[in-house]
């Protein structure tokens, strides 16, 4: 942290009051509702910048993972992030941004990920765009699904074990969604979000696609789903069922999927709208911990050696040999540094946003002979990167 910032925990709850006024001024928030909140949340998962002793910005880590390559990568997501208006275009964002990277990499933390507002304080600090969130949008009239062969029935707490394992299970072929099962992620949505109303769909005992919705009666009628697990044709079959079963009731279904997600080949009609909503960014925080910790082609055997620049966390500026085989990486420091490439194109390699040909030939920041961006092409080509969850 520079001479004229200081970075850390909130003191105490007035600071933590500050910040959520900070905070309700630049999202727009009414700052009633968003105070309790962030006590509630509470001093450990939230960072503060001061200036001249000052409390002027602070931000909010949820611990989680992410899932790459069938993998669960530890990753902290940011959220929240604001500077009160009078300390603002004076570098307090940034050197918050840059000290909280910082703290993550002395965590152990591999990766971090938020949304942004804007993209130059988040690439200062190491970030760069490698995922989407997309909303899909199905008209309940428009469906003709009858096929209700498969029972229904509400979910209750009870039920929690079932859901996260039918989650993993949907998200395992998947790059980006996050961990939903992480305790911290689980608190923070039980505080921020409102309840839902969770239906699973059983083949005997066995859970084969829930949706989790909140009615959004008087805004367009819609029900706005924002959990949807299909792991079978069938499951999915009835999901649609349901959703006509609605049609008398609401105008719009929305969901958030991958705007691939084969429930769309079940359809009868084009009447879906796919909106990209948000673009998200990652930081690689740890290269080695990264690396090491996402799934890889199964019928793979390779050898990657690095050379990576990142002005920021000392540890990352270094030459990174990655093994490849069965499915798994292996780091270790060292090897002839052939592929040349700064943190924030990594981090659009790695979730598969951009294969290694494009980095190179359209930003500059990957350096490579046409046989090593095959290979990359190889070890990190996967479906597109999207996600779920808002933070």
């Amino acid at each position: 942290m520079t001479a004229r910032f200081d970075y850390g925990l909130p003191a105490d709850e007035p600071e933590i009051a500050r910040y959520a006024a900070i905070a309700s001024t630049a999202y727009c928030a009414p700052r009633a509702e968003l105070e309790p909140k962030m006590k509630r949340l509470g001093a450990r998962i939230t960072r503060v910048v001061r200036q001249r002793g000052a409390l002027v910005g602070g931000l909010l880590l949820y611990r989680t993972g992410q899932w790459f390559g069938g993998r669960n990568v530890a990753m902290t997501a940011i959220g929240a992030v604001a500077v009160a208006p009078e300390a603002r275009a004076q570098g307090a964002a940034t050197a918050l941004m840059r000290a909280t990277v910082r703290d993550l990499h002395a965590a152990g933390i591999a990766l971090s990920t938020l949304y942004p507002a804007v993209l130059p304080l988040y690439q200062r600090a190491g970030y760069e765009i490698a995922g989407s969130r997309y909303r899909i949008e199905l008209q309940p009239r428009a469906l003709h699904h009858r096929e209700r062969a498969l029972p229904m029935r509400p979910l209750a707490r009870e039920d929690d074990q079932l859901k996260q394992q039918a989650y993993r299970r949907y998200v395992r072929h998947a790059n980006g969604p996050i961990d939903q099962s992480a305790s911290e992620w689980r608190r923070a949505e039980a505080i921020w979000r409102p309840a839902r109303e969770v239906y699973g769909v059983f083949r005997g005992k066995e859970l084969e696609g829930y949706v989790g919705y909140v009615p959004r009666l008087g805004e367009g009628e819609r029900l706005d789903c924002r959990e949807f697990v299909a792991l079978t044709p069938a499951a999915g079959r009835r999901l649609l069922a349901f959703f006509a079963d609605h049609r008398s009731q609401v105008q719009r279904i929305t969901f958030y999927a991958s705007p691939h997600d084969p429930l769309l080949m079940e359809l009868d009609v084009p009447c879906t709208r796919i909106r990209l909503l948000d673009p998200w960014m990652l930081r690689i925080v740890d290269v080695a911990a990264a690396l090491a910790g996402r799934g890889y082609p199964t019928g793979l055997e390779a050898r990657i050696d690095f050379a990576v620049r990142d002005d920021l966390i000392r540890a990352n500026r270094d030459r990174f040999r990655l093994e490849i085989a069965r499915g798994r990486g292996r780091v270790v420091r060292g090897g002839r540094g052939t592929v040349k490439i700064d943190v924030r194109a990594l981090a659009a390699l790695y979730t598969g946003y951009l294969p290694a040909a494009e980095l190179a030939a359209r930003t500059g920041r990957l350096e490579a002979s046409r046989t090593q961006e095959s290979l990359l092409h190889r070890a990190f080509v996967g479906p597109p990167p999207w996600m779920v969850d808002e933070f």
